[in-house]
């Protein structure tokens, strides 16, 4: 509970934290926390009972209706999302079961032809980078088969990463498969791993709709015959006419983008190779399956050595300001993304920025485009021959063109949070301090979900925010079903908080017949002052703070460090 007035949710229903007060109980000082329910029902609950309350999460935020404590209405509530927690639990442990018991290819690392592959990357790896890779190279090298998340900021190096495994998969004699959501992606991917693996024997392949269909045949052939070491693509390589010769790892860049077919296709391919997913914002539901242990989660938080946060702006539409911007960015040598995501309206966009800037060269590009077109229009940017390129949101997975580093969204507020993080990412990803613009043409008519998002990027530093932003993209859309694409009323009604608790529970029962933390079930009644006192910690939250840490303490060792915590930061304890 970190904000006066929040919905929270314990075993009595839904109410709204009102904050602490100070009661003398049988000659006991003790703090209670105050809690409003429906008709103004009033319910004081000791702080050591912190535990018992989580902030509720739900899909319609704080509109949701506090509960009557007369009613047994919650208690309905609960057990019908029990039966459905249930479910799903059972359905984990078979997903989990199948994975323990199936046999993944153990991958062998030659020691000189890796450390050869490594010596070629010219970055430093972060620490957080290096960890990952070390899981991955692990996963990779046992014989369980390989499910793992790599949950890495834009920029942060989750490339690298896939290109390691990639090698270890290649100097193995097995095929590996780079599946992409967008046929721009795939052709910044098949560059970078030509240039990365130049040193190498290894062959990449590319396959989308850029190509022609002498050119994919060809492709698809090369495949076939085990020609191909490497093949990156976009959903087409999942069709019935792709086949390999010894395929052993599948990576997948961004899978909530694919769609439901695609992703039945990856389903079934997931059951026999190893599969490496990554996502820099990943959405709710595919966290949830980290955070679940469907799958194991590497996360990157590490910035790149001198990489600046992105200087972020939200205002309404102004031309001065646009045109400021633009000025700046030509003036040092740069480029700039225009994001316009109406192809209807486009042309009028190309006007508005002639009449400001009349001085530039600009493109324009989007998915309606013939796929030629789109390669040379991209080229021209690429080459500079483009000051500016106007263009939809095709270009927010991926894309790394180092020169720019202003970006303009138009109409920010129609976005999601997700895809604002992901655009923003394409600027910055050097050491020159990168700008975003996030125009709205109306502030006065945004709806609350959009304010929500806009004030979360504008709060969520752009650097390693991608987690972070996950959880406020939870909070504005609910927690959504973690299997499946349903949506379930019961998980909304309970809170997302109470959710994976009942669901961990489940697991346990499941598991092994019985909750194992016994002492959740233990209540000790001591004559002792349970406060903390105003006059040693004056702020509210902070004493919350300690109080759910006391309570959640485990060890004596855990009390120490506390106790040490505390005196160190506010001096010595006051006598109780």
């Amino acid at each position: 509970i970190d904000i006066d007035s929040a919905i929270v949710h314990d075993e009595y229903g839904v109410g709204r934290y009102k904050g602490l007060i100070n009661m003398d109980i049988e000659g006991i000082q003790t703090e209670l926390i105050k809690l409003e329910y429906a008709n103004e029902d009033i319910l004081y609950i000791p702080v050591t009972s912190i535990n018992l309350i989580k902030k509720y999460t739900g899909h319609t935020g704080l509109n949701i209706p506090l509960h009557n404590l007369s009613t047994d209405y919650w208690i309905k509530i609960k057990n019908k999302a029990r039966k459905k927690i249930n479910d799903i639990a059972v359905e984990l442990l078979e997903i989990e079961s199948r994975r323990l018991t199936s046999k993944g290819y153990k991958f062998i690392n030659e020691d000189k032809e890796y450390k050869k592959f490594k010596d070629d990357f010219p970055y430093l790896e972060t620490s957080d980078q290096y960890n990952a890779i070390n899981d991955v190279l692990n996963d990779m090298q046992s014989d369980k088969l390989m499910d793992r998340l790599i949950c890495g900021d834009v920029g942060f190096g989750k490339t690298e990463i896939i290109m390691r495994a990639a090698f270890l998969a290649s100097v193995n004699n097995s095929q590996t498969m780079i599946l992409a959501p967008t046929t721009i992606l795939v052709e910044q991917h098949h560059k970078s791993f030509l240039k990365r693996f130049s040193n190498t024997a290894i062959n990449i392949g590319k396959l989308s709709r850029l190509q022609s269909t002498k050119e994919r045949n060809e492709v698809k052939s090369n495949i076939a015959n085990g020609s191909i070491d490497i093949i990156i693509g976009t959903h087409s390589l999942l069709s019935k006419d792709i086949k390999f010769k010894d395929i052993k790892l599948l990576v997948i860049d961004e899978e909530h983008k694919f769609g439901v077919v695609a992703k039945e296709k990856i389903k079934k391919m997931k059951s026999n190779i190893d599969v490496l997913t990554l996502t820099a914002t990943p959405i709710p539901r595919t966290l949830n399956s980290a955070l679940s242990q469907i799958r194991d989660l590497s996360i990157i938080e590490t910035p790149p050595q001198n990489r600046k946060s992105i200087a972020t702006r939200i205002i309404d539409w102004d031309k001065e300001i646009i045109s400021e911007a633009i000025s700046r960015e030509i003036n040092r040598g740069g480029q700039i993304y225009y994001v316009h995501n109406q192809i209807n309206t486009m042309s009028d966009e190309v006007i508005k920025i002639s009449e400001l800037s009349p001085n530039i060269n600009i493109g324009t590009i989007h998915g309606q485009l013939e796929p030629k077109i789109i390669e040379r229009e991209m080229n021209k940017f690429l080459n500079k021959e483009y000051d500016l390129i106007i263009c939809t949101s095709i270009i927010e997975s991926g894309l790394d063109i180092q020169n720019v580093n202003t970006i303009i969204i138009n109409n920010s507020n129609m976005f999601g949070l997700s895809q604002l993080h992901q655009i923003r990412g394409r600027v910055g990803r050097t050491n020159r301090q990168a700008y975003a613009y996030f125009m709205i043409s109306e502030m006065s008519k945004l709806t609350k979900d959009a304010k929500k998002r806009l004030e979360a990027i504008d709060s969520v530093n752009s650097l390693g925010g991608g987690l972070e932003l996950a959880t406020h993209d939870l909070e504005i859309r609910g927690a959504g079903e973690i299997l499946g694409e349903e949506q379930s009323g019961q998980i909304y009604e309970i809170g997302y908080a109470m959710f994976t608790d009942m669901l961990n529970k489940s697991v346990e029962i499941l598991k092994n017949g019985v909750i194992s933390k016994a002492q959740d079930l233990i209540e000790i009644d001591a004559d002792v002052s349970c406060l903390i006192t105003q006059d040693y910690i004056n702020d509210v939250v902070t004493r919350l703070k300690y109080y759910k840490k006391i309570s959640s303490s485990k060890t004596p060792q855990d009390n120490l460090l506390i106790k040490d915590e505390m005196i160190d930061i506010y001096g010595p304890m006051p006598d109780y």
